[in-house]
């Protein structure tokens, strides 16, 4: 009786893990960075929504999270930071990010504008 119990919590376990999103954080590279090297970042805009559509909904703070690491994981990004969460007050609030490229060698730094809606998403660069 006790091995019954014992598998059935592993099974539990199993079929409440097997639930989750796998998430790539590393997907989409080539063609992200591919637009960043010609230096046209707004065209990012639909790979960062494609990104942010397939996260749950209801989690805007993970999903913002969730979001600097896959861009931090790009190889033509040095680093990306969230400046700020929901500090711009518009219908839907906006955060921005700080995302560093790396262009030929060089750094260039842009500020990444997201919609708080559900979901998330691209509004621009400045």
């Amino acid at each position: 009786m006790k091995t019954f119990s014992i598998l059935s919590c592993l099974l539990f376990l199993l079929l409440c893990s097997a639930c989750e999103k796998d998430i790539d954080l590393c997907s989409e590279n080539e063609s992200f960075c591919s637009f960043v090297t010609d230096e046209n970042f707004g065209s990012t805009g639909e790979i960062i929504n494609d990104f942010l559509a397939g996260l749950d909904e209801g989690k805007k703070d993970e999903n913002l999270e969730l979001l600097k690491d896959w861009l931090a994981c790009k190889s033509c990004v040095n680093n990306a930071v969230i400046f700020c969460n929901s500090c711009i007050q518009t219908l839907p609030e906006q955060s921005e990010l700080t995302v560093e490229f790396v262009i030929d060698g060089a750094f260039v730094s842009k500020t990444l504008d997201i919609s708080m809606g559900e979901p998330l998403t691209f509004r621009k660069y400045h």
